[in-house]
């Protein structure tokens, strides 16, 4: 979703500061509309192309950014009034920033929905805070740009995606989706309103409970969403999620418009055009085969000033560009994809989801049906799952830094647990103590989907959409125990039984998931010299964050065909990209009067 806007809040005893802030704020954001305009807060947003953020106005004092939509499941047990904030999480859903003031209390609130989709970073200034979501409308500001975080880039080599507030700028912070901040007097406290260990402590209690919950909220995301646009284009890769989306698009959302794009990299592993033409066959859409190719990708894409940390979808390997064209070709006003099926239909369920069976003191009498699913689906013995339930139960949960271990071979340190404790996802604190090992796993993964945000490429010229990560539909999720997912003992087998009347049957029974590495091992074979430059000679190394004599015997072309290191490798790329571009950024500034465009 593009999007542009800034908020600030008086922090400080003297408005004084505050309202020379805003002064100094308003030539500049002439093209932009005040939506709220108080003693205490104030917030811009800009509206014209590329920016798509609306707005809509909170009982009182106070705005919603972005697009909420009201829950289908609960509309008549709001609390409070539904445009009051303290509702919103309970009545509504979306992908916004909610902002309150309350005069007679003094008090701001800041909050920010549970999937993040909005971008919320914290900028604390003297007397004030910004809240904003594009670091170059506000870093002119600051006396100086924001240095790099170098503890945190050493703790991003080895834990990319389970990362708390902090960020790779020192300075600036990030409100975390589900959190909200309240200023009281000026005075900022953080909360989290949104507990997903909270809401997956309130399990259904029958399988036929959760698939009707799962499916009823799958359908209102889908239908939700596409109302907003003419011409959808759809990432159909011939997988399950994909494949799903589509199915809710055009039977329940019955949106005439939908077209389908498959990317086709030529080799086997990631030729999946049977199954999406399947897909759009059942459907009758017309499909587009994009071939994807080396070609496509242009290395080090200048992003890093939208990015308050390095991300691997810096590099995507050049989907992106090749979206963009498809984009323009067809005029579409989105681009939806099945991104977070994996994470909330629980992909790769392991044995440990028998400790959660032992866990929910589920019935005795379904404990070998479970333990027999669970062997099928993680390839092991009944034994082996029996024995692990047994020995994750009475063992109970493992501290964080046995959890998280350093996964990155080409990192020069390992995490410490002080390190892990700085800078981990507070949903990891949260549920370590009382959510079972499995259903914990799917609550961290939740918080990896992050990173699938990216707001450039096709990005650039239409919106980009991912259904299934809709509160609704991640709450029912979370609330389905774990081992349910793997019915009839494969993976994602329930939500393949909820969705079984979307599907093809091809997809329906595929057992298997498509792949890029032979497409991975062409990139950076054809790049491999200026990949050696960026890593070796580069930050990098230069500080002695990277394992240098390992990092260079994979650069060679034998062991890039061997594509053992491929993620970690990724990490380390595209953390140089994004450093040497926050570097070269430092100097820069916007225009006098003007804001710099995206």
């Amino acid at each position: 979703m593009m999007h542009r806007y800034i908020a600030v809040v008086l922090t400080g005893p003297d408005p004084l500061a505050f309202a020379s802030t805003v002064r100094r704020l308003s030539p500049r954001l002439e093209s932009w509309e005040r939506v709220l305009e108080t003693k205490l807060a104030s917030a811009w947003l800009f509206k014209a192309p590329p920016s798509r953020l609306s707005c809509r106005r909170l009982n009182g004092e106070g705005c919603v950014i972005g697009v909420d939509f009201a829950r289908a499941d609960r509309r008549a047990s709001a609390p409070r009034g539904a445009g009051d904030l303290a509702s919103l999480l309970e009545t509504r859903w979306g992908a916004y920033v909610a902002i309150e003031v309350e005069a007679a209390r003094r008090s701001v609130r800041v909050l920010r929905d549970p999937t993040g989709r909005i971008e919320c970073w914290k900028l604390s200034l003297e007397g004030l805070d910004v809240i904003f979501s594009h670091y170059e409308d506000v870093q002119w500001l600051q006396p100086r740009r924001s240095p790099i975080n170098w503890d945190y880039v050493a703790y991003h080599l080895n834990n990319d995606w389970l990362r708390g507030d902090e960020t790779g700028l020192e300075d600036i912070s990030e409100v975390l989706p589900g959190e909200e901040l309240l200023y009281l007097d000026g005075r900022p406290s953080k909360s989290r309103p949104w507990r997903p260990d909270k809401i997956a402590a309130e399990r259904f209690a029958t399988m036929d409970e959760a698939q009707r919950a799962i499916r009823q909220a799958a359908e209102s995301a889908v239908t939700e969403w596409a109302a907003r646009y003419g011409t959808i284009a759809l990432d159909l890769s011939g997988g399950l999620d994909s494949s799903i989306v589509l199915g809710l698009l055009k039977r329940c959302a019955k949106h005439p418009n939908v077209v389908g794009a498959n990317w086709v990299i030529a080799h086997a592993e990631g030729d999946e055009r049977a199954f999406a033409r399947a897909a759009a066959e059942l459907h009758g859409v017309r499909l587009i085969e994009a071939e994807i190719s080396p070609e496509n990708l242009r290395f080090g894409a200048p992003v890093a000033h939208r990015l308050m940390r390095p991300s691997i979808r810096s590099m995507p390997l050049g989907y992106d560009e090749r979206g963009a064209q498809i984009a323009k070709e067809i005029g579409a006003d989105a681009y939806f994809t099945g991104t977070a099926g994996d994470h909330i239909f629980y992909d790769y369920l392991q044995v440990n989801a028998g400790s959660d069976y032992l866990h929910d003191r589920a019935p005795l009498g379904g404990a070998i049906g479970t333990a027999h699913q669970l062997a099928q689906v993680s390839k092991n013995t009944i034994w082996s799952v029996c024995g692990a339930a047994l020995s994750d139960y009475v063992g109970g949960p493992k501290p964080l830094h046995q959890m998280f271990k350093n996964r990155n071979p080409f990192a020069a340190h390992e995490m410490s647990e002080a390190e892990l404790n700085r800078f981990i996802h507070p949903w990891a604190h949260d549920g370590l103590h009382h959510t079972p090992p499995a259903k914990l796993q799917q609550v961290l993964n939740i918080s990896e989907l992050q990173r699938h945000y990216w707001r450039y490429g096709r990005a650039d010229v239409s919106e980009e959409v991912h259904p299934l990560f809709s509160q609704p539909l991640v709450e029912a999720c979370l609330r389905t125990p774990a081992y349910w997912f793997c019915a009839g003992g494969i993976q994602r087998g329930l939500a393949r039984r909820i969705f079984s009347d979307l599907l093809p049957a091809s997809i329906r029974t595929r057992r298997t998931k498509g792949a890029n590495t032979s497409h991975w091992v062409r990139v950076m074979t054809q790049n491999l010299p200026h990949v050696r430059e960026l890593m070796l000679e580069g930050h990098l190394a230069s500080r002695g964050l990277l394992n240098r004599a390992r990092m260079e015997e994979e650069l060679t072309p034998l062991a890039m065909a061997a594509a053992k290191a491929q993620g970690p490798l990724a990490v380390c790329l595209t953390t140089e990209i994004w450093i040497q571009q926050t570097e070269a950024n430092r100097g820069r500034s916007a225009p006098s009067g003007t804001l710099m465009a995206v």
